[in-house]
């Protein structure tokens, strides 16, 4: 579902234009960024932000003047369980970037095997904005019990 700039609209800063190196420290060879996200236009209404639009494009900009050689975008919440943009980024920068996705606690075995493909290594269980339900906990050990990271704290 398309829903555009209709919802509320918080200042949230796109990304920096203008990019530097960092003044102060030296960043090691092999760097990881290790939290991002790329958005696109596409919002599920149950929302309480519409970010501006963050491309692969930018992210990758910033990564290469800041010294980073990887980066983890993990899916922004504004577009819900609908990974295709991360899955997108993931599938043309292989050996570069890896990916934490947002799935339903219903997801299969086939979708979550098609995500650990594109890159994925990570799920993200939302108990805030009430993406997680009442089988988060069975959903967590499920995951875990796949070695899939970011879901075996209780």
């Amino acid at each position: 579902m398309k829903v555009l700039a209709d919802k509320k609209t918080e200042i949230c800063p796109g990304p920096d234009p203008a990019p530097h190196a960092p003044a102060r420290v030296a960043v090691p060879p092999g760097a990881v960024d290790t939290h991002a996200h790329i958005v696109g236009d596409t919002f599920v209404p149950e929302r309480s932000y519409t970010p501006p639009p963050a491309s692969t494009e930018d992210y990758l900009h910033m990564l290469d003047t800041t010294g980073m050689t990887y980066g983890v975008l993990v899916q922004v919440s504004v577009h819900g369980t609908d990974n295709s943009l991360l899955v997108e980024a993931l599938r043309a920068h292989p050996g570069r970037l890896r990916g934490v996705a947002v799935t339903p606690p219903d997801i299969s075995d086939r979708a979550l095997a098609e995500l650990k493909d594109a890159g994925v290594t990570g799920l993200r269980l939302n108990t805030v904005t009430g993406v997680a339900s009442a089988s988060t906990s069975s959903t967590a050990s499920s995951r875990c019990a796949r070695n899939w990271a970011g879901t075996c704290s209780s």
